[in-house]
């Protein structure tokens, strides 16, 4: 328990509070402490015994929500996030700076408590952090259901986006996703000229700003929103600031949460007010096709051509956000039509390494494994490279699997935005491997062969998303 706790315990009529503490901070032997973070210079106090058991992993964690909030929001809004978090996304959802601010740890500090606390796992290859499955319960991690949420939001940002600058309330190239404002990261940030937000200054106008977060996983509780009212509370103790106007972006939320918002004077957005009726249904269908992109595509591939026409009726413009992911969904329905079985955005893990797999196709007599590159602009050298380590790289997690080793082994790789000379010069030298195939197209190739395939719906998704007129 924390040192103040048992402070309070210890206190009778012979002994004083201060005798207490003087106990307390002379416990030696089998008392072990933790602390640095906690309020008032708290302790959290166990046995040697009692380390690393799940009693004490749980009253930490509750230390921590009562005590030190600023690493207990980190660990709330991975563990909402399906227990894994992007290294881009994971400031917004503390009340810690990411720049040197007198007073408060920066978010680096922050996550190093936790790593070493064993609650966080930091893997920087993929740029993510994780709960450490030895202390949280293995079926609150998630890793697809995570990654599709996180699709979710950036593409709901980024309509935001849109939606501020088109009614004028941002500067029309000025909104930034992740951005930074007075120190703290947000979801959205944005310098306003609207109304009464700018000030003049020494005869310049300034600009005010508007900022936003987002929560979409669940029904808002006052717990969820807690992060981003406590990063309000500091940021409004600052001095010179600009004017700013808080958003929260959320799906829905608890009659107390919406009546704590009001009262901080924050701005709700509701999706479906913000983006259209409907909108709603859109994320949680994206957020499904995402998680289960594998399954949907091979028993129900209809519910993945309602999805684009769901975005393309409620999305104006450009969407570039889901561009990949829809194009790897594209890839593995072409694929679903022939094999036993895909898995689209499948993860595993070689080692200590988590790799990604965008389409991975099983027949019965090969396993086919297809990187998937929708950007317009043509390959370099370097990413062909790091494709052909990769693949080196999975031939020996297929060689080492049971279930693989005896099959032939099949790499693809599907970029269309083509192929820079020096990064064709590599793949063709790849492709003459012997123990595996190896293979790669470009548009044109990619256009070949489903109309080689003779599947009309591939073809109209290739030339309406991402050929003629691309999200």
């Amino acid at each position: 328990m924390l040192s103040g706790k048992l402070g309070e315990l210890l206190q009778t009529e012979q002994v004083s509070s201060d005798a207490a503490r003087k106990q307390i901070s002379r416990a030696n032997g089998r008392v072990k402490r933790k602390g640095g973070f906690f309020i008032n210079k708290q302790y959290f106090l166990y046995l040697y015994s009692q380390e690393n058991t799940n009693e004490f992993y749980e009253n930490l964690l509750l230390a921590l929500k009562s005590s030190a909030r600023r690493l207990y929001h980190v660990i709330h809004a991975i563990t909402q996030n399906k227990g894994f978090m992007s290294e881009a996304e994971l400031a917004n959802y503390s009340c810690s700076p990411v720049k040197n601010l007198m007073g408060h740890k920066r978010i680096d500090t922050i996550m190093a408590h936790l790593i070493e606390l064993n609650f966080i796992i930091h893997d920087p290859e993929n740029k993510l952090y994780k709960l450490n499955k030895q202390v949280f319960d293995s079926e609150q991690l998630d890793i697809q259901k995570s990654k599709a949420i996180e699709v979710a939001r950036s593409f709901i940002i980024d309509q935001f986006i849109d939606w501020a600058r088109k009614i004028g309330l941002s500067s029309y190239n000025t909104g930034q996703a992740n951005g930074e404002f007075a120190k703290f990261q947000w979801a959205y940030t944005s310098p306003s000229y609207a109304g009464t937000m700018p000030i003049a200054s020494k005869g310049k106008l300034l600009p005010g700003f508007i900022i936003a977060d987002i929560f979409i996983q669940s029904k808002a509780s006052e717990d969820d929103i807690s992060f981003f009212l406590d990063k309000l509370a500091i940021i409004r103790a600052i001095k010179g600031l600009p004017r700013f106007i808080p958003f929260l972006i959320i799906d829905s939320a608890s009659d107390e949460a919406l009546a704590i918002l009001k009262k901080q004077g924050v701005v709700v957005g509701f999706l479906d007010k913000l983006f259209g009726k409907g909108y709603s249904k859109m994320m949680q269908d994206l957020v499904t096709a995402v998680s289960n992109a594998g399954a949907i595509l091979k028993k129900n591939p209809d519910q993945f051509f309602q999805l684009l026409a769901k975005i393309k009726a409620l999305v104006e413009g450009k969407t570039n956000n889901l561009r990949g992911d829809l194009f790897e969904m594209a890839v593995g329905y072409y694929f679903s039509k022939t094999a036993q079985s895909i898995d689209v955005g499948k993860k595993i893990w070689i080692e200590t390494l988590l790799r990604e797999l965008d389409v991975f196709a099983k027949y019965e007599e090969k396993v086919v494994i297809i990187e998937c590159k929708s950007s317009k602009t043509p390959m370099t050298e370097e990413e062909a490279q790091k494709w052909c380590s990769k693949v080196t790289l999975l031939r020996q997690w297929l060689v080492s699997s049971d279930a693989y080793y005896d099959k032939r082994h099949v790499f693809e790789l599907w970029s269309l935005g083509g192929f820079e000379e020096n990064a064709k010069n590599t793949l063709e030298k790849a492709s003459k491997a012997k123990k595996y195939n190896f293979i790669y197209f470009g548009k044109e190739e990619i256009l070949a062969r489903a109309r080689q395939s003779n599947d009309q719906k591939f073809l109209k998704i290739l030339n309406e998303y991402f050929i003629k007129e691309p999200i």
